[in-house]
């Protein structure tokens, strides 16, 4: 008995998910205080055969050594770092000790243990796990480019100086030439002088909106003869979320709706759909991925931070230090004017500066600013302030604390 099967090879195989019985012989102990470091490192770690255990502290750490044995223990260094002491006590019993860093290894653990560089890459990960020579270099060594390539011209029409960088690094990494404008009457202007295979257009911005602006490019396309120039797909950007939303953008002539913060995959979702050769109707967008926090504890969503760092390894060297530095400027400048705006009990103003909060904020993974901005916004719309001075205390409250977060994970980076 036999038989045949044609297959087509596959170039990019991750041969870092390959298991085998190596893998499946070691056990991972893995110590950070943060839940989606720790949900990632989890998935990693199994996804390859290693089973894996995690500790939030490094008292929870001591006590599951003193039950277990562990071939591997990845230990966060910042955490570490508030007990240099324990490393000795935590690789007592023969574990190969390997410190997750964000920028360089501390002077006082160079020669003691071996490094990984966050993000983690899944070979560096292997490699870790089998190897005692691993070193930091091997883990820095992982550079790539994204196998989605797309010879397209994109217009981006945005206003918001940090989410026109992410968007830019992020279409021309997928091969892209990206222009921007910052409002619809510069977009109007520029799809005049070129011709754009997209538009992601921001719906909310000054001089004129997205909704007007494609209202216009629409009517300036049905009056040329002959249909000398095709129909450019417009892809409406947006930080609202509310009932109704989507509607409005594909009423005034949008072609398809993305919903701030995106993600890589959503976006290249929206080329490979809208520049492949059938572009009639709408096709159901992936799953997107659900970055709300659940408690207040986790300040930063880890793993947006931890997407913008491994853009860094695509090409894009600055993007993290460039977003992130964005974003602790221009915010500072918001939430002057959301005080003025409530100070004054100006709905307009508070509106405006509310929105221009929310839209960023997610991009820098500062979900909890969004959730509260959007709440403001809210209350703007329906021109009842009665709630927003105890609102703002406590956007005031969390904006500091985020602040003082992204600024020790630029520290930390450099």
């Amino acid at each position: 008995f036999w038989f045949t099967i044609e297959a087509t090879p596959v170039p990019h195989a991750p041969t870092a998910l390959l298991r085998d019985a190596e893998l499946a012989e070691i056990s991972v102990l893995g110590i950070d205080g943060n839940r989606t470091s720790q949900r990632v490192l989890e998935r990693y770690v199994t996804g390859i055969g290693a089973t894996y255990c995690p500790a939030t502290s490094l008292d929870a750490a001591a006590a599951m050594l003193g039950r277990q044995a562990f071939n591997v223990i990845f230990i966060d260094q910042r955490l570490l770092l508030q007990q240099p002491d324990q490393l000795v006590a935590l690789t007592a019993s023969g574990a190969r000790a390997v410190l997750l860093i964000s920028g360089e290894l501390s002077a006082e653990f160079v020669g003691k243990c071996l490094s990984l560089q966050k993000p983690i890459g899944r070979a560096a990960l292997r490699a870790s796990l089998l190897r005692d020579d691993i070193d930091r270099g091997a883990a820095d060594e992982v550079t790539f480019v994204f196998e989605e390539q797309f010879a397209a011209e994109i217009l981006i029409v945005e206003d918001n100086r940090i989410n026109q960088e992410f968007a830019k690094t992020l279409l021309e990494l997928h091969g892209c030439t990206v222009t921007v404008v910052d409002n619809g009457l510069q977009a109007l202007e520029a799809q005049r002088c070129k011709k754009f295979d997209i538009i992601f257009m921001d719906c909310q911005m000054p001089e004129m909106d997205g909704y007007e602006a494609t209202r216009r490019i629409r009517e300036e396309e049905s009056r040329l003869i002959n249909g000398t120039r095709r129909h450019v797909p417009i892809i409406a950007v947006t930080a609202n979320a509310m009932s109704g939303d989507r509607e409005n953008c594909l009423a005034a002539g949008m072609d398809d709706y993305l919903a701030k913060p995106f993600t890589r995959q959503e976006l290249v979702y929206m080329l490979t759909h809208w520049l492949g050769g059938e572009r009639t109707g709408e096709a159901p967008l992936p799953p997107s991925v659900n970055r709300e926090i659940s408690t207040r504890d986790e300040l930063i969503d880890m793993s947006v931070l931890n997407d913008l760092r491994m853009l860094e390894r695509t090409g894009a060297e600055s993007v993290f230090h460039d977003v992130v530095s964005m974003y602790l400027q221009d915010s500072a400048g918001f939430i002057e004017s959301l005080n003025a705006a409530v100070s004054t009990q100006n709905a307009a103003d508070l509106r405006e500066a509310a929105h221009a909060l929310k839209s960023c904020s997610g991009n820098v993974g500062a979900m909890g600013i969004m959730s509260l901005s959007a709440a403001l916004e809210a209350q703007a719309l329906s021109n009842s302030l009665t709630g927003a001075p105890d609102m703002m205390h406590e956007l005031e409250a969390m904006y500091n604390d985020v602040c003082v977060a992204l600024a020790s994970e630029l520290q930390d980076t450099r």
